[in-house]
């Protein structure tokens, strides 16, 4: 009986090893997925935000050229500007939360690969917490 018992024993440890190893494969796996969408959504925004503001500026510089200024076309222009800045910060947060590191070393790396361009690596830093720790 105590042969079974120890057998069994064996057995479940090396199911709960096997499952814990299936486990880590499947969060690296999942981490790995957030990040790339994370910066595939920070691609896509900054690009909203970019057309906003041309859209807005553009905008702007006609008004003087016209008299049949529409003001609530300029406050909804106005305000997708500002909806799609918050969404850039949010994912901004959310690169930061989920990247291995969040530095100035990493973003001189992302600026270098294309990912961040110089006025964007500014708006990053906001986000940065340098006190000496390590992400755990």
């Amino acid at each position: 009986m105590n042969d079974i018992l120890t057998w069994a024993g064996v057995l479940v440890g090396i199911i709960g090893l096997a499952y814990a190893v299936y486990e880590g494969y499947q969060r690296k796996k999942l981490g790995t997925h957030i990040r790339a969408h994370n910066w595939l959504i920070y691609q896509r925004i900054n690009n909203a935000t970019g057309y906003a503001q041309r859209a807005l500026a553009e905008y702007k510089r006609v008004i003087p050229q016209n008299t049949n200024t529409n003001t609530d076309l300029l406050e909804l222009m106005i305000r997708s500007d500002e909806s799609n800045q918050e969404v850039l910060r949010e994912i901004i947060r959310q690169i930061q939360e989920f990247e291995p590191s969040f530095s100035e070393t990493d973003f001189e790396h992302w600026m270098k690969e294309g990912k961040l361009t110089e006025d964007k690596v500014k708006l990053f830093r906001q986000f940065s917490v340098s006190t000496g720790f390590a992400k755990p």
